[in-house]
């Protein structure tokens, strides 16, 4: 058990109940349910009595996961400064801003060419399956939930003219003064660009936490030239094999309200579409690997750099499989801006 963060309680006091917010059906059962206090979250059926905490429930006519009762827009900030300076604000998940989960890696020894080559992997991916669609030129990227600015300043150095936007304060003051990055405090629409202002916008693991992603979505349209890419990731919660395989009182990766919204490549692409794309490429990805370490992380074992790599490496005929099902932790989508919006 770990100690509940004031912002987060109070969340939970202010949260309210919403119907489906990607379809507006009334029509949802419960799935998940997670304590204040708990490490991990549990299936619905398991959840004690009388306890306060988290739901998630599933939308029985389009199947949208989502927290209900949502916190409003207002606490999400609260709860994000919290989180990111505070290791382990919530319990049981180091959920801080960048590579590594530090505001700081640029500190650590090799911390930054560790981050350009992951962070520029990841950009190539992008220009790679995405580009041709939208055009090949390299011009204005706003990255939106950028943290302390390691995608941006990889983007920079690959010739992108490159522009932030990050909820937490204390993330987006790092990357301003650490890595002289133009990054704006607060939400996408708090920001206020001008229309067609961007050719490439990148969503990292953000439309998970965010209160409305329609709304975010509707609004890196207006920001995108006709024709602009967008890049989403999130995490394939209601298709990935660890829904299958975890047990049921140890859904260690359901953590509201750190994640508002669940997702799989049906929903998020019916989202998309709503909101003016049309997607031109998707993909799942991830490392069982990895999921096998944050668990056993989770539990208290470490391992070394070498056992590390060698778990990854066994596990890669794995990931080969469960990318090419669609069964991977991780969804890629790649979507172009529409010239009209689709009702």
């Amino acid at each position: 058990m770990a100690s509940v963060p004031a912002s987060v309680a109070a969340a939970l006091a202010r949260a309210e109940h919403r119907p489906c917010p990607l379809c507006g059906s009334d029509d949802a059962y419960p799935l998940w349910f997670r304590s204040l206090d708990a490490d991990c979250a549990l299936d619905a059926h398991l959840a004690p009595q009388g306890v306060p905490g988290w739901w998630v429930v599933r939308c029985a006519r389009c199947g949208l996961g989502w927290v209900d009762p949502l916190p409003v827009e207002d606490d999400l900030a609260a709860m994000y400064d919290e989180s990111y300076v505070t290791p382990g604000a919530f319990a049981g998940v180091a959920h801080q801003g960048g590579i590594g989960g530090s505001l700081n890696l640029y500190d650590r020894p090799g911390g930054r060419q560790a981050s350009l080559r992951w962070h520029g992997a990841r950009l190539a991916y992008i220009e790679r399956h995405g580009l041709s669609a939208a055009g090949d030129e390299r011009g204005r990227l706003l990255d939106v939930g950028c943290g302390a600015g390691y995608f941006l300043d990889a983007a920079r150095l690959a010739g992108w003219q490159v522009t932030g936007v990050e909820l937490s304060a204390p993330a987006a003051a790092a990357a301003r003064a650490a890595l002289g990055l133009d990054v704006r405090s607060g939400s996408l629409a708090e920001a206020a660009f001008p229309d067609n202002a961007f050719d490439l916008v990148t969503m990292f693991e953000v439309l998970e936490h965010m209160s409305n992603p329609g709304a975010a979505l509707a609004e890196a349209n207006r920001v995108l030239r006709r024709g602009g890419l967008l890049a989403v990731e999130a995490p394939n919660d209601m298709d990935a094999y660890r829904a299958r395989f975890a047990h049921a009182n140890n859904r260690w990766w359901i953590i509201p309200p750190v994640h508002l919204y669940y997702f799989n490549a049906s929903t998020l692409s019916r989202w998309l579409l709503r909101s003016g794309f049309e997607p031109v490429y998707l993909a799942t990805e991830g490392s069982v690997g990895s999921d096998l370490l944050s668990l056993l992380r989770g539990r208290g074992l470490q391992a070394g750099r070498w056992v590390t790599g060698g778990v990854r490496r066994l596990l890669a005929p794995a990931d080969w499989l469960l990318e090419r099902t669609g069964r991977h932790s991780e969804l890629i989508i790649l979507a172009q801006k529409r010239a009209e919006l689709q009702k």
